[in-house]
């Protein structure tokens, strides 16, 4: 009987870390982000969204894994937020460890 309840606490406090580690996850923020839009003598014009992620330490997010997408909206002519507007594509988002940043390039004819 004593072997019962030694395990059935066991299993109760393993239940309860994988719990609270369910329920605890990391807070990101973002450290700067920029879009740029580039006209170069040639002609070329180069459109870049980038931006940083710091953990809830303040520090560099060095992981590639933490931001799987990125949306652009366009804001309102107003220059408000509007996170119901048409999104701008976006190429695939390049992690950049050395600098510790995400960019991809987005084109603003379409």
């Amino acid at each position: 009987m004593k072997k019962i309840r030694i395990a059935l606490f066991v299993a109760f406090v393993v239940l309860a870390l994988m719990l609270i580690q369910t329920g605890t996850s990391a807070a990101y923020q973002l450290g700067w982000t920029a879009i740029q839009h580039r006209v170069y003598e040639s002609g070329a014009k180069v459109n870049r969204l980038a931006f940083e992620v710091l953990d809830d330490s303040g520090n560099y997010v060095d992981s590639a894994s933490v931001v799987t997408g990125a949306i652009l909206r366009p804001p309102k002519p107003n220059g408000d937020p509007d996170p119901s507007g048409t999104p701008v594509n976006l190429t695939t988002l390049i992690f950049s460890p050395l600098f510790d940043y995400y960019g991809a390039r987005f084109n603003t004819s379409n």
